[in-house]
């Protein structure tokens, strides 16, 4: 069994509507010299048009290691699924209409 990996990607720096900054975590897996983000039970991502997120990582310089490509691929899972409704919970999926006067 592959081991999963877990990664913490800061995306924004803190301001004062959110001290702390923004943060998002992904997890993934290590397949040879490539990165493979999964979620916590190990099974692919796949976004919404099918695509996976995998990315090749090296040892030389100039190249992205392990962590590195994991950060980027984390970020590009995030802004794939972040606009799908059908991966929101129900309810969430349109635009909320408030009455004149409110």
């Amino acid at each position: 069994m592959t081991e999963i990996k877990h990664i913490v990607v800061h995306l924004g720096r803190p301001t004062t509507a959110k001290p702390g900054g923004t943060s998002t975590y992904g997890y993934y897996k290590v397949e040879g010299s490539e990165v493979v983000m999964t979620g916590l039970d190990g099974q692919e991502v796949v976004g919404p048009n099918g695509e996976s997120f995998r990315g090749k990582f090296g040892t030389q310089s100039g190249e992205f290691n392990e962590r590195e490509m994991a950060a980027r691929l984390c970020k590009k899972v995030r802004a794939a699924l972040r606009h799908d409704v059908n991966r929101r919970p129900d309810g969430f999926s349109e635009a909320i209409v408030y009455p004149k006067g409110f």
